[in-house]
């Protein structure tokens, strides 16, 4: 027999499923597109940057926290539609952010102190589309919006016990799992143009909404779940393909 939860998990699986499939049909296009593009019009963008996670909000039995933050590897390919409009395909690496934890609680009268950890990381690929506000020589502020997909990788939940006085003990409470959801993006940045050829993304700051993280069910059909949800600044480099 299914319990209601794991009915509505299959439920938000198959939804997730559909939206992805939605996804990849408008990403792909824009992709060839941007593949296909040639001249002054197109370009390619390298970025490195921060990513500062919200708090996770897993069980009622630990504290809401922060995980550590995360570095961000980006690369891009880029076509400029017109003086303001520009398009980007982008896949980003955000490289484990680290969730740690503890708790304590009795256990036949001696006291046990648990220390949690757990590694998540996340691949996604997003369609971006930049607004350029070219008024001011070489500088240029630019805001923009994104969609796309993002591969969610949440590490085995592990708990490294100690009893009072006594040795500690690493178990995995949970076990890793992938999840693929449906993600955006929204930001606003500044950009100084070095050279016909090359322009400098000096500093852009990104809210990213990646999805569920999520770890296996136990036996009793548990499991840690949170929403990815990122803060981050970064920096980077825009060269033309002319």
């Amino acid at each position: 027999m299914y319990t209601n939860e794991y009915k509505e998990m299959r439920c938000v699986t198959m939804k997730n499923k559909y939206l992805l499939i939605t996804t990849l049909a408008l990403v792909i296009p824009i992709t060839a597109k941007v593949s296909l593009a040639a001249g002054n019009d197109a370009y390619v963008a390298l970025n490195y940057g921060l990513g500062i996670a919200n708090k996770f909000d897993y069980d009622e039995d630990l504290a809401v926290k922060r995980p550590k933050n995360s570095q961000i590897f980006g690369l891009a390919v880029g076509y400029k539609f017109n003086n303001n409009i520009r398009g980007e395909l982008a896949f980003n690496r955000f490289h484990k952010f680290e969730y740690k934890n503890a708790n304590s609680y009795d256990d036949k009268n001696n006291k046990v102190y648990n220390d949690y950890t757990q590694k998540i990381s996340a691949n996604t690929l997003f369609a971006n589309i930049y607004y350029d506000i070219n008024k001011f020589k070489q500088f240029t502020p630019y805001v923009n919006i994104g969609l796309g997909v993002s591969r969610n990788q949440v590490g085995d939940f592990e708990a490294l016990a100690q009893v009072k006085g006594g040795k500690k003990s690493k178990e995995t409470y949970f076990d890793a799992k992938f999840h693929t959801t449906i993600a955006w993006n929204i930001g606003a940045g500044l950009s100084y143009k070095a050279s016909n050829k090359v322009t400098l993304d000096l500093i852009s700051y990104k809210y990213y909404n990646l999805g569920v993280v999520a770890t296996k069910e136990d036996a009793k059909e548990r499991r840690f779940k949170s929403k990815l949800r990122v803060h981050s600044i970064n920096a980077g480099i825009r060269i033309n393909l002319n």
